[in-house]
């Protein structure tokens, strides 16, 4: 039995700046997952893939990693790779509104305490509860019953990655967009996309084609510029996104496929854009080393890992980016 901290870090998109509880509705959210000693971290996230689907890289980070406590686990490392692989956001389309990065923690804390509460031998124990409800509030919950679940949405967010004006405006925006015919417009992705140095098609309407190509909007899975009108189809996220509460029914037991490499990967951004996001998150976090890959030739488990049990997390966690891949000149 292991006792493993659990934290959140709400990552500004595309800044340098600290995690900063603020506008935590307004950030990249990463769930974290360290030992007592703190010698190393595992990070869970969510992002958006160049095909419009979610991918859910695992890190490993050598030293402490900065992150919001929210309580700690009982059980066994591999324990929250069977959360993961339970996870209902598992290559479904990404939304900045309706299906993200906020909503994949939110999900992932809710699936994990019900692991911990129908399974003999497990605890998870809240110490922050006013920060996990915050977390969690990100999920609509079927009343009164409680036996269904469903992502909210979460308009500041989808307003900060791709909407230039006012999230008071995006109604009126959204209403004309419906009426406006679109055109296709190819611009860099903003937000996480944009971090990661992507570049997407967008169907805007023809009046806001000039706006589209300037304010460069993340436009993954129908969530784009044209989106005003379809971010706020809630009735057809709702649907799309309902999963039975595992809290109420109970963590699913059935057989779940292993976590594909693709799955637990980032996209492939490119040398440049790998470079700011190593120098972004290194700046930012307390302690970072380079964060190794799982491929053919998986590195030496560290002694730290293998003393607590969590070599097969290890040997998951997916590549985010290597010294050698982009040099170290690219970091200067």
């Amino acid at each position: 039995m292991q006792s493993i901290n659990i934290g959140v870090r709400f990552q500004p998109l595309g800044a340098d700046e600290p995690n900063v509880e603020d506008s935590t509705f307004k950030k990249h959210w990463v769930l974290a997952f360290s030992p007592p000693s703190k010698r190393f971290a595992f990070t869970f996230e969510a992002v958006p893939r160049e095909d419009e689907t979610i991918c859910m890289p695992i890190k490993f980070i050598e030293g402490s990693y900065d992150a919001y406590p929210l309580g700690t686990y009982y059980g066994e490392w591999s324990d929250l790779i069977k959360v993961l692989e339970a996870h209902p956001q598992r290559n479904t389309a990404y939304s900045a509104c309706f299906n993200n990065c906020q909503h994949f923690v939110a999900i992932y804390l809710t699936f994990l305490t019900a692991f911990a509460k129908y399974t003999y031998g497990k605890s998870l124990t809240i110490i922050y509860s006013s920060r996990y409800d915050r977390v969690t509030s990100v999920l609509n919950v079927q009343k009164p019953s409680g036996t269904q679940i469903w992502n909210d949405s979460n308009i500041g967010l989808a307003t900060l990655n791709f909407l230039p004006i006012p999230a008071a405006g995006a109604a009126a925006i959204g209403a004309a967009a419906a009426a406006e015919a679109t055109v296709a417009t190819t611009v860099s992705a903003g937000g996480i996309a944009g971090f990661f140095g992507m570049t997407t098609t967008v169907m805007a309407p023809a009046a806001y084609a000039g706006i589209a190509s300037v304010c460069a909007p993340l436009a993954f899975a129908g969530t784009g510029f044209a989106g005003a009108a379809y971010l706020f189809n809630k009735r057809d996220w709702k649907r799309k996104t309902l999963f039975d509460n595992p809290l109420v029914k109970g963590f699913p037991r059935g057989w779940f496929p292993a976590l594909t490499f693709r799955e637990r990967s980032f996209p492939n951004p490119t040398a440049e854009a790998k470079a700011k996001f190593l120098s972004s998150r290194s700046a930012s976090a307390a302690s970072t080393s380079t964060i190794l890959m799982a491929s053919a030739s998986i590195p030496l488990t560290p002694h730290a890992v293998g003393a607590v049990g969590a070599s097969a997390l290890y040997k998951l966690a997916a590549m985010v980016v290597s010294m050698s891949d982009i040099g170290v000149d690219a970091l200067s």
